[in-house]
């Protein structure tokens, strides 16, 4: 009994063992499997994931190739326009003909007028000068008429003055002289009588011999 007891635990045993080496063999070939499995489905996520990348990469190719077609057509006609409008904006410029307008005419222009109010003020101030030089020699003329005027109103009076003093010195020495006469005629032995018309004579005689006053 006991040997058949050995015999059926040996049996059982190797049973089991042979049982437990089918079992991990079907279970590393389903792990394989399974492995086997997993790899084709990450193969196929990254295959189909690749191809939505593809696909990405050429819708947004296509986009851009659209894009660019589009940019392309509508700039072509707009770019001449945008820069005849650039250009008639002043925006495009020749440096040389921006000096001359911005710098030289400006300056040549304030050199212009700057010269012209100088001869201006020039011909203003030798106008004046003229009309002060005419105004001073006509003042002078009418200063010199004036004074030949008072000159002569004042010769004119001192030579009256003169005549008057004369006059009167004159008349004095007639009297004197015919006083004179008179009393010497009635002093002579025989007494002389004389008359008016006598005197008269003698004092006309005596005014002629006295110098003239000028």
């Amino acid at each position: 009994m006991e040997v058949l007891e050995e015999e059926e635990l040996a049996a059982l045993k190797q049973h089991q063992q042979h049982f437990e080496a089918i079992r991990s063999a079907e279970l590393v070939a389903a792990q394989r499997l399974e492995a086997a499995e997993r790899r084709k489905m990450e193969e196929k996520e990254r295959r189909l994931k690749q191809e939505r990348e593809r696909k990405e990469r050429e819708r947004v190719v296509r986009a851009k190739v659209a894009a660019s077609a589009f940019a392309r057509g509508y700039l072509n006609g707009i770019v001449k326009s945008v820069f005849q409008q650039l250009e008639d904006t002043g925006y495009f410029y020749d440096p040389i003909e921006r000096e001359v307008e911005v710098e030289f005419l400006p300056w040549l222009t304030q050199q212009a007028v700057s010269h012209l109010e100088q001869g201006m003020l020039a011909r203003t101030v030798v106008a004046q000068i003229v009309a002060d030089a005419v105004a001073l020699k006509q003042n002078r003329e009418e200063e010199a008429i004036a004074m030949a005027d008072a000159q002569a109103a004042a010769a004119e009076a001192y030579a009256a003055k003169e005549a008057e003093a004369a006059a009167i010195a004159s008349a004095a020495e007639l009297e004197e002289i015919r006083a004179k006469a008179t009393f010497i005629l009635q002093h002579l032995q025989p007494p002389v009588s004389i008359c008016q018309h006598d005197i008269r004579q003698l004092g006309q005689v005596w005014c002629a011999c006295l110098p003239v006053a000028v």
